[in-house]
């Protein structure tokens, strides 16, 4: 095709209406549609991630609820400092903390976390992210028939940073999920 040739055919290409629909139609599905779908996938993503943590730190609290030979006077850890396997330790708070991270206790260091911020391999201060307080008397005493009952509890709390690639591109801070779970220290 020469260049005068050329020239009319952009010509008349562009005094073309047929196709404007379609042109139109894939106008809105990329500037309007994708990100909505994106964003429903996200959500989605968001609540399972969510799921995970809620779930695992309720395990964990469970565990911590049984381990016996601990009171008040004797907590599980003090300002979240305990570590687990992944870094040598073998407490109960350690191992809570496996729990609730790996799924597991004493799991490999070749294992992955449940959650990418849970990778204690590669961030030692990712068992930070978990705590333990108590056994502990309830902030509300438990009164049973006038009686109020000499119970503690154990809690273990989760801060657990959400990555998203969506909300990051709009210009929207990370988002924590913070997850906590409460259980009768029974201490089996």
């Amino acid at each position: 095709m020469s260049n005068i040739g050329t020239m009319q055919f952009i010509k008349r290409l562009s005094r073309s209406e047929t196709g404007t629909a379609t042109v139109e139609f894939a106008l809105f599905l990329f500037l309007i549609l994708m990100p909505f779908l994106f964003g429903i996938f996200d959500i989605g993503r968001a609540l399972e991630q969510h799921h995970v943590v809620t779930k695992s730190v309720r395990d964990a609290a469970r565990y911590i609820a049984r381990v016996p030979g601990f009171d008040a006077a004797t907590p599980f850890e003090v300002n979240c400092a305990e570590t687990g396997a992944m870094l040598g330790a073998t407490t109960p708070a350690g191992d809570a903390k496996d729990l609730a991270m790996y799924g597991k206790m004493n799991p490999a260091s070749t294992e992955s976390p449940l959650m990418a911020a849970w990778d204690a391999v590669n961030d030692t201060t990712a068992y930070q992210t978990v705590c333990i307080t108590g056994p502990v008397p309830p902030a509300t005493p438990v009164i049973v028939d006038g009686e109020t009952l000499d119970i503690n509890i154990v809690r273990v709390t989760a801060n657990v940073p959400y990555d998203d690639v969506l909300l990051q591109a709009f210009g929207i801070g990370a988002i924590t999920f913070t997850v906590s779970h409460e259980e009768r220290y029974i201490g089996e």
